[in-house]
């Protein structure tokens, strides 16, 4: 028992330290190396070597389901101390779109950040119909969600 608390604590700094150093980056830098973690993290709930998961395929794609995608979102959310929406974890998400959504989280920066209200569009387009819908109606709606995004940055 003992030793899974070090291992604990010793994850906690390490987190606590990439996170200080990740604060300093830009967003486009801070993604760059989000991608890198998030991938890590993947290839540890898929249990597969790191080489294998390919950061621009779609999470389904990878083999992930929506449990792994629950554990994917709860570990990003407990190590780099940030909020995601499970609607963010979408199956046609890739591994970089995940590191770019929490790239502004991470380093504070305003630019790119998703609203409440965008997520909680967002949100109602997928929670009702996510199990049942085709990949075309998926599309539809993160089309209409990132079209409602555009207005939103313009006003």
């Amino acid at each position: 028992n003992g030793i899974a608390v070090a291992t604990t604590n010793q994850q906690s700094e390490e987190a606590s330290a990439i996170l200080q150093r990740l604060r300093f980056l830009s967003v486009d830098e801070a993604a760059d190396a989000l991608a890198d973690i998030v991938v890590n993290e993947i290839a540890r709930v898929l249990r597969l070597p790191v080489k294998e998961v390919d950061r621009h395929r779609p999470l389904a794609e990878i083999g992930m389901d929506s449990l792994m995608m629950l554990e994917l979102r709860t570990t990003v959310e407990v190590s780099l101390q940030v909020e995601l929406p499970m609607m963010s974890l979408s199956s046609g998400i890739t591994p970089v779109d995940v590191a770019r959504r929490i790239a502004p989280l991470v380093t504070g920066s305003k630019q790119h950040a998703v609203s409440g209200a965008v997520a909680a569009i967002a949100s109602s387009h997928f929670v009702a119909d996510a199990e049942t819908a085709s990949t075309e109606e998926h599309q539809a709606a993160m089309k209409a969600v990132l079209e409602k995004m555009k207005e939103r940055e313009k006003l």
